[in-house]
């Protein structure tokens, strides 16, 4: 063995010691800062040693990395049980040169919208100094403040001062994507759960719950590429309501048999959708048929996956995975009427109409595959290896032992370990991996408000990224993207409402995409059109469709670019990389927005700055922005599907539309 992993071993060992020490103590101290840093200490001590074991080719590395992943692990749930008050788990695999991290630039003394709402709390508190405050309060720079680095920008997109260096100008699909020079056009939706995209490009699915109380299953099909596409203002799509017990909670897509399948807990179900009619007609595709039912009530209730083409379909269950020959099982015929397996009894279901269910209770797997995982653990998301489909990649369930697990296993090769990754402060959230991009990397997202790059031959991450203040704040969806070879990731914030885009090989972030103050929760990258996907959720409107704490806006007056704005941004070397202009906004005033109290001298605008405010047009007391953070201004006030779709020479003016939140909202029903 190398000296460094002779150095690394004892090192590990004193870590794994200190740990479990300091787990075992009494954790009743009242000094939790101490404590924290403690704790933060060894971990960054314990996973120093295992990559430089790692380095050190040592023969016996797995199973110190196996020791590690258990010991991070109790770390991690010793944490939410004792110090959950003191926000999401400390970030300890980062290290400066090796596997940085990567945080939105703050500047000193600015806030967010949301944090100054909150502060006007404390306004009429004794003794509360207001003008002090109110001197010290600002928010972010205006958008107009801020550069443009080509004329063909979206007003949608906010960048960073200076604005990193642009790609060479031949590659044009990412020269598109990192001036965001896309249309932006939405739709709106039932609440989502879940987006997934066909290889191809072809089909897209969005799976949700609508109708009263949100608790009718729905599903979204869109054809994104479509060339006799006849709608309006978005793609064409076809709806239908999955004939579920319950709550979906799994959405798939198989583009060469043309299948849709859908999941809840215990059953899944596919469907047969339709290619478009040669003259653009939608007629056909409006009507799809209902082709498997697969029965998952002994505890299959995970995620699913594809093998074989298409010809095996997985759902992850309790320490087992469930697969179905799906060529060899019975269907429902060619009238998608016929029954599969015995007849349920759906009286008694979570739904409020059961005469919709479908009663066929399904076909038992052809196999089962035991997966070698610690007992009594659930995958509650998994993403196929991006070199080797027969192994999938693999997150453990929010709120369980275990939690911030993240483990590979070879389902070809009877389940059989492959690999563990380190890291995580909490439960994966989600996966990404890129069509044409590098086939040994992947992302994650995680409940403790990171997203982490991974190589697949390494335990630990190559790259971190933060967004907000990790006071909890998940991150539901990021997707990895190679526009011409060149690495992007988009980031999409729940707190923030909005998505951040980052350019990998020079580590920084280039801008951040509006979201019409929505959380998103899921997104998906087409690379046949360089476009972006995202579902979104409007946190100010209840089941009912009703709006709440909202105000009336204050929409910026639109003015024209001047010279002399132009010439202070290329003075301050914000030198657009293709030489064309930077679209900014005029601003005598050259502040920043100051705070002001959440209703007091809300209607006041003694220069003129504002449009003329109206209850129709409202944005929420507590959005994370101000309606001067972006060029743009609008709020969606209900949950939105944007298709961000960058180009060479976009329309700018295709926009958002304001949305339907009033001071006088009404239920839906």
């Amino acid at each position: 063995m190398s000296d460094l992993g002779s150095s690394s071993r004892a090192r590990f060992s004193k870590f794994q010691q200190d740990l479990i020490a300091l787990i075992r103590a009494d954790a009743d101290s009242d000094d939790e800062g101490d404590y924290k840093d403690e704790l933060t200490a060894i971990l960054v001590g314990l996973v120093e040693a295992v990559r430089d074991n790692e380095a050190s080719g040592d023969p016996q590395f797995q199973d110190m990395l196996a020791t590690a992943d258990s010991l991070v692990n109790e770390a991690v749930e010793f944490w939410y049980e004792k110090m959950s008050e003191d926000g999401a788990f400390p970030t300890f695999s980062n290290k400066d040169g090796t596997s940085p991290l990567l945080k939105v630039p703050t500047v000193e003394g600015q806030f967010s919208n949301e944090l100054l709402y909150a502060a006007s709390f404390f306004a009429d508190l004794p003794g509360f100094d207001r003008a002090r405050f109110k001197a010290l309060a600002k928010g972010p720079t205006p958008w107009k403040r801020t550069p443009q680095p080509h004329a063909l920008s979206t007003p949608c997109a906010r960048f960073q001062n200076p604005v990193p260096q642009s790609p060479p100008a031949d590659k044009e699909m990412a020269a598109s994507v990192f001036q965001a020079r896309c249309e932006v056009s939405s739709a709106a939706i039932t609440s989502p759960v879940d987006l997934a995209l066909s290889p191809n490009g072809k089909i897209m699915a969005l799976s949700g719950m609508g109708g009263w109380k949100d608790r009718q299953p729905f599903v979204a099909c869109y054809f994104p590429n479509q060339e006799n596409d006849t709608s309006e203002d978005f793609m064409e799509k076809f709806s239908f309501s999955p004939d579920l017990t319950s709550f979906i909670t799994g959405l798939m897509i198989d583009e060469d048999r043309k299948l849709i399948f859908t999941a809840d807990a215990s059953r899944v179900k596919s469907y047969l959708w339709r290619e478009p009619d040669s003259d653009g007609s939608s007629r056909r595709r409006k009507k799809i048929t209902r082709v498997h039912t697969l029965d998952c009530s002994e505890d299959y209730s995970g995620p699913m996956a594809m093998l074989g083409g298409g010809s095996r379909i997985l759902r992850a269950g309790k320490n087992k995975i469930a697969v179905w020959d799906i060529d060899s099982l019975p269907t429902h015929g060619e009238d998608g009427k016929g029954v599969v397996g015995k007849r349920m009894n759906v009286e008694n279901t979570w739904r409020d109409d059961p005469e919709k269910i479908e009663a066929s209770s399904g076909c038992a797997p052809s196999r089962t595959v035991d997966i070698d995982v610690v007992e009594g653990l659930n995958i509650a998301r998994w993403h196929q290896h991006p070199g080797s489909s027969n192994v999938m990649i693999c997150g453990s369930e929010e709120r369980q032992a275990g939690r911030a697990f993240c483990h590979s296993f070879d389902v070809e090769a009877g389940g059989k370990p492959v690999m563990r990754y380190l890291g995580h402060g909490d439960a994966v959230l989600s996966f990404s991996t890129s069509h044409l991009g590098d086939p040994n990397v992947f992302l994650t997202t995680c409940n403790d408000g990171l997203a982490r790059l991974y190589d697949v031959r390494h335990a630990l991450p190559a790259l971190n990224i933060v967004v907000g203040d990790l006071s909890q704040s998940p991150i539901y969806s990021a997707v990895l993207a190679h526009p011409d070879g060149i690495p992007f990731i988009f980031v999409g914030e729940s707190r923030g409402e909005k998505i951040t885009v980052w350019d990998v090989r020079a580590q920084k972030l280039v801008y951040e995409l509006a979201t019409g103050n929505n959380s998103v929760k899921s997104m998906a990258w087409d690379h046949t059109s360089n476009s972006l996907y995202a579902a979104t959720v409007c946190e100010y409107v209840d089941r009912t469709g009703r709006h709440h704490d909202y105000r009336m806006a204050r929409i910026p007056k639109k003015t024209q670019p001047t010279a002399e704005v132009q010439d202070e941004h290329e003075d301050e070397g914000h030198e657009m990389s293709d030489g064309s202009e930077t679209l900014v906004e005029d601003d005598t005033e050259d502040e920043d927005e100051e705070w002001e109290d959440d209703e007091a001298g809300s209607d006041e605008d003694p220069a003129g700055e504002y449009e003329e405010q109206s209850p129709e047009v409202c944005w929420p007391k507590k959005a994370y922005h101000s309606e001067n953070y972006f060029g743009h201004v609008f709020d969606a006030g209900e949950h939105t599907l944007y298709k961000f779709a960058f180009k060479p020479n976009p329309n700018v003016e295709v926009l958002p539309a304001y949305g339907c939140a009033t001071l006088n909202s009404n239920s839906y029903w």
